[in-house]
Parts: structure tokens; C-alpha cells; sequence
């Protein structure tokens, strides 16, 4: 705070509209308490303000620093005057209560400056600077008060009032340059604390000369955009190379030159607008470069990466390279761009639906080509449905229990097995008149007795049950499923399905652990050595108490013997039945899975 804490009027224990007599008396008293090396203190030294120097090098220093008027009309736009009993009543508070000051001065401030309060604007506008920093913090609501107040007096017409006040003399007062000499004293005040976590930001100091003239905010935006335009400049060539080296991480490098520019175009948009022909060309250049690199990294991992999907990722790129807000060609290109991942993101549920299924799907197409130039055997039936339960398993797992195709495949398998097992059991049922002809008369000579063979077609016919096929083929396996139970039946061969077999195992093996639950095991044991406890415990004469006790001790300990044993064989019985229904239950689900 050079420009407050050793503003030359402080420095001189003058206020800003000293008269030059004031001025000249102060600067002998001054020197003269230097020469005998002691220090002179003045009322208006304001110690709150911070610490103060004075020998004859900085006094002669502050002298020379208010000899013209310029000079001095700009100094004292960072101290305090005097012009009102309002000015005396507040200043008398300054170095007990500062706050005080504030107050009356605030009291005194309306709508419009005018002649009679044009002071007040500028004592309280002077004192909220000073208060802005606190404990190496910045209060930015207290600044942007004072800077506000401050620019007020600058831009009224007040401000020639003022200047003859301080000056003595009528100089010609050019509001648009002491306003800019006002911006370049803030910066210089605010450099410590510019873009730091407990100063202020670029944007906010710039937001805070809002109130001022147009010339003055386009002056303070010049001064910070040559900094953000090399920054950003610097970055896209840099990305531009590296991408060019490596175009398969393009993704990364536009996302990071998102991160590092998104600060520096933000502000370049806010001080020079969207509309600035400079803004535009930068932003244009940066939009470009990013998108560029959104476009070479999905056409590198598209393109080569088979199992890697650039489209999200680059997409995200694109989208923030439209979000800088090119314009023309540079924005169509953009667009067109964004479509055109963007239909490929669309895309990407099928595709990974057939990415997903690829291999199974071939796989089975292979086990439904060689089954069709097989000849009809049970066994044949059995290796297809072996092979291909897995393989549609997994589609189902990804594709779900109800997808189309899913149904449509599993059918596939379903309706070529069923036809080569309704093939083989007509076949061996065409020479007897009792045995049911279902479907199709392919001849097939079975080597095996009929009650295996119509055994086998019977689990082979529930295996198929347990398949997902459509509504069509249902049906029509119910009834093939009906034809081989009722010829199993004539054969005196067991019809009911491995699914209830288990079920029924299942049933009778948690009928059983619930009876072991219940069971009490040495039932018998237990109550003979319970009564001989009884016994024991009765009194009898010439035993002493002592051999009483060693009795109880003794069969006290039999007693919980036999009560550990009993547990742990009931323990026993009912892990191994637990056991045996986690594996019946582990078979259920393998079989209807």
C-alpha cells in the first residue's frame, strides 16, 4: 500500500489541501527535529494506517513528489482532506476510532455528489481503501465501495472543485487520465493479492471499475490482455504439436489445453467482448485446435482400437470446443464434427450388443451348421445341447432374459434338436402300431434297448424345457413333450423331471434336518445319569460330606460328557445334511440356469 501508507501528505502530517505556507512550515519543523536525530509526529499520521518513516532523505523525497500540481492533485486523491466541520468532527476520530469516521462520512454521502459533499466522497472512499486490507486478507466488498465512492468524485464535475482545493489553482483536470493513473495505483495495490486464494481475482478487479466511463474499463482491460493472448497462443501451438507426434492421446492433449486456457478466454471474453474482432480470431484459433484434437483422437482408436470406444471421450472434447464461442466456418466445422460423433455414441448400445455376443454367435452357427449334416442320433442331440447351453447363457446374461434375438437363437437351437429327437424316436417306434408317431419319418435303426432309448429321449426332452424359445415353438414342444411321456408311460419308465426329482430330494432332505433339529440325542443316557446324580445327592448315613461332594463332582462330569458328545453328533448330522442340500440346490440351479 506504498501509495496510502507513504503518500507524501502522510508523510509531511499534512492533509491533501495543505496550502503551500502549511506546506513549507512543516518541511522546516521536520527537518529540523531530523538534524538532532529525533522523529516529529503529527496528528494526522494515522498510525492504524501502518508504519512510518521520516528522515530528511524520505521528506525530501515527499517534497519533491507534490511540487507540481498534477502531482499533488493525484496524491491527494489517497489521503484525506479538510474542508468541512463534517471533515473535522471525523478526523478527530481517526486515531481513536476509524470506524467512527466512516460513519459520519458514510452519513453525509447521497445519491448525487455535490459541492457540499464532494469531500466526503473523497475522506470515505480514502479510509475503505485502507480498511480493504486487513490481516493479509482483502475485503473485496469494501473495495469495490471505496473504488466506487472514489470514481464518483473522479468522473463528476466535482472533481475541478476538488482539484482547486488541493492545488490552490484553477489546472485544467482531465478526468479520463486521473481516472486512468487511479487503475494503475489500484493494480499496483492489489499485485500482492492478484489471483491468489486470499487476494482477488483478474475477473474481480475488473468488474470492479464497472461503474466507470467505457474509455477507463477498456484502458484496464488493455492492461491484462496481452498476458492471457500469449498465454493461450503459446498453448495452442504447443498442443498442436504434440498432437501431430501422438495423435492417439489428442484426446488428453485437448483436455488439457480445456483446463489451462478456460481461465485466460474467460477473461479475454470479459474484458474485450465476445464481439471483438482480437477475441474472436483467438478464440476461433483455440476452438479449432480442439476440436482437432477431438477429430484425431476418435479417428486413431476408432480406426485401430477395437476394443477401446473414443466416442464419449471425444465428444466431450467437441462440445467444449464449441463452448468458447467460435464463429463462421470454424463453427459449422464444429457442428458437423459434433454430429457426427454423436451419431456414433447413438451407436454405441448396438454395437456393443454385437461386440458383446460376436463369438458366441458364431459359435453356435457353427454347432447348427455341422448338426444339420449329422445323422439323427440321441447322442448328436446331446452334443448340441451340451455345446451351445453355455454359449446362449452368456448372450442371455448380456442381452437379457427377454431381448429378440436372444429368443430367437435359443430357438434356433431349440427347434433343430427337437426335430432330430422327434426324427429318432419315430424312427424306432415305426414297427410297433402301440408306439406314437409324432412328427417327422426319418428311418433310423436304434442299437440300443427301446426302454433306454426312450429314456434318454425323455431327459434329453426335458433339457430342452429348460431352454427360452418363442411362444410358437412352446407350444409345439408341449405337445412333443406330452407324446414322449405318454409312450415313456406304456414302457413303464419313470415321467417326472429331473427339475421335481430334485425338488423333491430337496423337500425330503429339509423335512429331515428340521427332524435333527428337534431330535434329542442319548435321550436314554441322559436321564439314567441324571437320576444316579439324584441319588447321590440324597443323604446317607457314614458318608462324610466330603466324599459327597467328590460323588456329585464325578457324575456331574459324566453328565457333561455326554451332553458334548450329544451336540456335537447332532452338530454333526445337521452340517451334513446342510451340506447335501447346498449341493441339491447348487443342482437345481445348474439345471434350469
Amino acid at each position: 500500500m506504498n501509495i496510502i501508507t507513504h503518500n507524501p501528505f502522510r508523510v509531511l502530517g499534512l492533509m491533501g489541501n495543505s496550502s503551500e505556507k502549511e506546506l513549507q512550515k512543516q518541511i522546516s519543523t521536520i527537518k529540523a527535529f531530523a538534524r538532532v536525530g529525533k522523529s516529529k509526529s503529527f496528528d494526522y499520521d494515522f498510525n492504524f494506517v501502518g508504519e512510518l518513516s521520516r528522515n530528511i532523505e524520505n521528506i525530501q523525497q515527499a517534497a519533491s513528489q507534490i511540487e507540481q500540481a498534477h502531482k499533488k492533485l493525484h496524491y491527494s486523491l489517497f489521503w484525506f482532506i479538510s474542508h468541512s466541520p463534517i471533515d473535522e468532527v471525523a478526523l478527530n476520530h481517526m486515531n481513536q476510532n476509524a470506524k467512527k469516521s466512516i460513519e459520519i462520512w458514510n452519513k453525509s454521502l447521497k445519491d448525487e455528489i455535490t459541492n457540499a459533499n464532494f469531500n466526503s466522497y473523497q475522506n470515505f472512499s480514502t479510509l475503505a481503501l485502507i480498511y480493504t486490507f486487513k490481516n493479509d486478507q482483502i475485503n473485496i466488498n469494501t473495495l469495490e465501495r471505496a473504488i466506487i465512492v472514489k470514481g464518483k468524485l473522479i468522473n463528476s464535475e466535482y472533481l475541478q472543485s476538488f482539484s482547486e482545493l488541493v492545488t490552490g489553482n484553477r489546472i485544467l483536470t482531465n478526468s479520463t487520465e486521473i481516472s486512468k493513473n487511479f487503475v494503475n495505483e489500484i493494480i499496483e495495490l492489489l499485485k500482492p493479492y492478484l489471483d491468489k486464494s486470499n487476494g482477488i481475482t483478474t475477473n474481480e478487479l475488473i468488474s470492479l471499475f464497472d461503474s466507470f466511463p467505457k474509455d477507463t474499463q477498456k484502458y484496464l482491460s488493455g492492461k491484462f490482455t496481452e498476458v492471457p493472448l500469449s498465454k493461450i497462443e503459446n498453448k495452442i501451438e504447443k498442443t498442436c504439436k504434440k498432437r501431430n507426434e501422438n495423435p492417439r492421446d489428442a484426446g488428453e492433449y485437448g483436455e488439457e489445453i480445456c483446463k489451462a486456457t478456460k481461465s485466460d478466454i474467460y477473461t479475454l471474453k470479459k474484458l474485450l467482448g465476445e464481439n471483438n474482432v482480437q477475441f474472436q480470431m483467438i478464440s476461433n484459433k483455440l476452438a479449432n485446435e480442439i476440436l482437432q484434437c477431438s477429430i484425431d483422437f476418435f479417428n486413431k482408436h476408432r480406426d485401430e482400437d477395437e476394443g477401446f470406444d473414443p466416442g464419449d471421450y471425444a465428444l466431450r472434447i467437441a462440445e467444449y470446443a464449441k463452448s468458447i464461442g467460435a464463429n463462421g466456418q470454424i463453427k459449422d466445422r464444429i457442428n458437423e464434427n459434433i454430429e457426427t460423433i454423436q451419431h456414433w455414441v447413438d451407436d454405441k448400445p448396438e454395437r456393443e450388443r454385437q461386440e458383446a455376443i460376436s463369438y458366441e454367435v458364431e459359435f453356435i452357427t457353427k454347432q447348427l451348421v455341422m448338426f444339420e449334416n449329422q445323422q439323427d442320433s440321441m447322442s448328436n442331440v446331446e452334443n448340441l445341447l451340451s455345446k451351445c447351453k453355455p454359449q446362449l447363457r452368456i448372450i442371455k446374461n448380456k442381452l437379457g432374459k427377454y431381448d429378440e434375438f436372444y429368443i430367437n437363437i435359443s430357438s434356433a437351437v431349440v427347434q433343430n434338436a427337437q426335430n432330430m429327437l422327434v426324427a429318432s424316436v419315430n424312427s424306432a417306434t415305426t414297427d410297433s402300431s402301440r408306439k406314437q408317431k409324432l412328427t417327422i419319418n426319418i428311418i433310423f435303426k436304434p442299437t440300443t434297448p427301446l426302454d433306454r432309448l426312450f429314456e434318454e429321449a425323455l431327459k434329453l426332452t426335458f433339457s430342452l424345457g429348460y431352454f427360452d424359445m418363442n411362444s410358437v415353438l412352446r407350444e409345439h414342444y408341449n405337445n412333443n413333450l406330452q407324446g414322449i411321456k405318454s409312450l415313456a408311460r406304456s414302457l413303464s419308465i419313470s415321467t417326472i423331471s429331473p427339475e421335481d426329482r430334485i425338488r423333491s430330494e430337496i423337500q425330503n432332505l429339509e423335512s429331515e434336518l428340521s427332524s435333527i433339529k428337534s431330535k434329542t440325542y442319548y435321550a436314554n443316557e441322559m436321564h439314567a445319569l441324571r437320576n444316579e446324580l439324584s441319588e447321590i445327592n440324597q443323604w446317607q448315613m457314614f458318608r462324610s460330606e466330603e466324599t459327597k461332594k467328590s460323588q456329585v463332582r464325578e457324575q456331574q462330569g459324566k453328565i457333561d460328557r455326554l451332553n458334548t458328545k450329544r451336540e456335537a453328533v447332532k452338530k454333526q448330522e445337521i452340517s451334513r445334511l446342510e451340506e447335501q442340500i447346498i449341493i441339491k440346490k447348487r443342482e437345481l440351479k445348474e439345471l434350469v440356469q
